[in-house]
């Protein structure tokens, strides 16, 4: 079993889905497709990787050899990073168009050799695959169009008036008695539905037959197609199943399409919609077994089992029924696949779900992996995210333009990663039972590890600050206590100085925070509060005892006062004033825990406060009065929201960053500065701008 996540692709046994191998793909944002080949004993993974940059050997179209699993590393054996003599074009102005040598590949089609790529910068990429080391596109015997090889798609523009880019791809070889067989593409274009295209001779590529999907797909709805899976019916007709999202994500839907005539011929006018259903969520991956039946995942409720059978009178359209699904723990299902009697999923919620589906009414789980790639906390700085992941490592994201993250650079780290801080191009790391891990960040596409300083605890959270012309890293170290660590000069840290907690009750550090050279440190007590003026002598010179477990801190100064705010797993989150350390007062204002999950993480913009919940995702509060803390709005997740990052444009627009557990990043928009009114300009989690795990699905051998 094969299976991407992100920028990571896991070999799987089948059985338990135990993990065979783990190896990461040089990407720019993630595995959006791959096609794997055991022909003739070859053992090959075919994979699209999104834009290339042949300067920095990412994206693009990548090529494995699988055929030795211990491999390590595992790098590719062929490359397509761009087509120079070959390029796709972008529409600037009305009269201008720009090229694209770039190869985006979003979706792979594969049949004898040769590879059908949906490339979105230049339409239809046709590669031979017979050397795997050195993939290269067949020539079009008689180009006539401008382009050499394969089927180039309109211009893209701005208004998508004649593409909305090739995302998808299948292929498949269609063979009837008493004649030559044929091999068909099949293409999904964003915004204008299915292309098929006879690609039997793959020097002579005609114009494909388009379905298009603007009109009838989606009752009369613009569709936005997501994936497509042709199958052979034992009628020896040609199907294929597509789903679809209407263009406001409002609706979703399954549809199956016959794509010959009825003398089995790819003609205008051939591809016919015989049947469809609206799924209760998103449809965003389908296949299926036979003419049939057709498992979808749905990005709401899991896994829906179709019932495709049936012939429609002539014009009729048939509507499809549910005769099975599963939803339990089965969010944010993206990608299903098919063998025998088992059904593979991805979701976001559970990773990995291997289902029996030998009773197409009622599947049952069989085992569940959790998904390779974690996102375990998050900070936001200069334009650049950092997505902290606790066993893989560290990836940085330009998220400078909020359109959509871009993935710009990545380090494995060893050990157990708990927290990130980040100052001067230079991160510190809350590394578990390593200490605290140094990373330069100057170079963001190569981030290097400076060094890991051992301390005694484990270390669980991070704060920086700065001493005079020292700048220090403050760890909080579970029940070892906590303790200052020289970071002025990265590449020799100093000795770890414990912070003196003699005459207070010891307990379980688990997060600090710094400002005004103070420490606020959440012990699973309470509050402990400690002098750093000299970073030498640091010690502990107030507490302030709660129940519960403190799990997080954010401190701020709002005019003369300072407050602490402390998320509990059990009771919530508590406000205190702590402008006197000697003479903290009762509790300024609670915040009763959320519905679903417990706060997990707390960070604040201007008097924003943001509080990450796990399963609850994470709820904006005001505390423009402290006193009377005002819930604005919340956002649904479909894993687990670990950590939050909340920063402001400089034209006062309000975003946060949130690391999901099994979903990654996700940017979110909070205030738009054009509202004059707060809660007017609220939006929901359905409006993030970008989230980076979720990509490619799976594939058996």
């Amino acid at each position: 079993m094969i299976w991407a996540i992100g920028d990571t692709i896991q070999v799987l046994k089948g059985g338990d889905l135990s993990e065979v191998l783990t190896f990461r793909v040089n990407t720019f944002s993630a595995i959006f497709d791959m096609y794997y080949c055991d022909e003739a004993g070859s053992e090959t993974l075919y994979v699209a990787a999104g834009a290339g940059n042949k300067e920095k050997a990412t994206g693009g179209f990548q090529v494995f050899n699988l055929s030795d699993l211990s491999a390590s590393p595992m790098n590719p054996v062929g490359t397509l990073f761009e087509v120079p003599d070959n390029p796709g074009s972008i529409k600037i102005s009305d009269t201008e168009t720009q090229a694209l040598p770039q190869v985006n590949a979003l979706g792979i089609g594969y049949a004898s050799n040769t590879i059908f790529l949906a490339d979105n910068n230049f339409g239809l990429r046709v590669i031979d695959v017979t050397n795997a080391t050195t993939p290269e596109e067949i020539l079009l015997s008689n180009p006539t169009n401008g382009y050499k090889s394969g089927y180039k798609q309109g211009d893209i523009n701005g208004t998508y008036t004649t593409t909305g880019g090739y995302t998808n791809a299948e292929a498949i070889t269609f063979t009837e008695t008493g004649k030559p067989d044929k091999t068909y593409a099949f293409v999904l274009d964003y915004y204008y539905g299915l292309k098929v295209f006879d690609v039997t001779d793959s020097a002579a590529i005609a114009e494909p037959v388009v379905k298009n999907m603007q009109t009838d797909f989606l009752y009369g709805s613009a569709a936005l197609v997501s994936d497509v899976h042709p199958v052979i019916g034992s009628d020896n007709r040609l199907y294929t199943y597509v789903t679809a999202m209407d263009q406001y994500a409002e609706e979703s839907v399954m549809a199956k399409l016959s794509i010959l005539s009825d003398t089995n011929e790819l003609t205008e006018g051939s591809i016919i919609n015989i049947g469809r259903i609206e799924t209760p969520g998103g449809a965003t991956g389908v296949t299926a077994p036979n003419e049939n039946t057709a498992y979808v995942a749905d990005n709401h409720e899991g896994l829906q089992i179709i019932d495709a059978s049936g012939t429609p009178a002539p014009g009729e359209v048939l509507d499809f029924k549910v005769k099975g699904s599963y939803t339990s723990q089965a969010k944010g299902a993206y990608s299903v696949a098919h063998l025998d009697n088992t059904l593979y999923m991805g979701t976001v919620e559970s990773g990995l779900m291997k289902l029996d589906v030998s009773d197409s009414s009622a599947p049952s789980f069989k085992a569940s992996t959790e998904s390779a790639v974690h996102g375990d906390d998050i900070v936001f700085a200069d334009g650049f995210t950092y997505l902290l992941d606790s066993t893989r490592g560290l990836r940085i994201f330009d998220t400078s333009s909020f359109s959509g993250p871009t993935l710009t650079g990545f380090l494995a780290i060893s050990g157990t990663a708990y927290d990130i801080a980040v100052n001067n191009n230079i991160a510190l790391i809350a590394n578990g039972s390593e200490g605290l891990t140094l990373v330069d960040l100057a170079d963001k596409s190569g981030p290097s590890l400076i060094g890991t300083t051992p301390t005694p605890g484990t270390s669980r959270s991070v704060a920086w600050f700065e001493s005079g012309s020292k700048s220090y890293a403050c760890v909080a170290e579970g029940t070892s206590g906590s303790r200052l660590i020289d970071v002025t000069d990265p590449e020799n840290p100093g000795t770890p100085i414990t912070i003196d907690q003699s005459g207070f009750t010891a307990g379980t550090d688990s997060a600090v925070d710094v400002i005004e050279n103070r420490a606020y440190i959440a012990d699973i007590r309470g509050l402990k509060i400690a002098d750093l003026n000299d970073p030498l002598t640091p010690f502990v010179i107030a507490e302030k005892v709660t129940t519960g477990n403190a799990v997080a801190i954010y401190v701020f100064r709002q005019n003369t006062s300072v407050y602490a705010i402390i998320a509990d797993d059990a009771e919530g989150i508590r406000i205190e004033n702590v402008t006197d350390p000697l003479n903290i007062p009762s509790t300024v204002a609670t915040i009763p825990p959320p519905e679903t999950g417990s706060y997990l993480d707390l960070d604040m913009e201007g008097a924003l406060l943001f509080a990450a919940s796990g399963k609850g995702g994470f709820t904006l509060f005001s505390l423009a009065d402290p006193a009377h803390p005002e819930e604005l709005a919340s956002w649904a997740t479909q894993s687990s929201t670990k950590a939050v990052s909340a920063f402001s444009t400089a034209e006062e627009d309000v975003y946060v960053v949130a690391a999901d557990t099994y979903n990654g990043l996700s940017i979110n928009q909070v205030y738009d500065s054009g509202d004059t009114d707060l809660a007017d300009s609220l939006t929901s989690s359905s409006s993030s701008s970008g989230c980076f795990i979720g990509a490619a699905g799976s594939a058996l051998f």
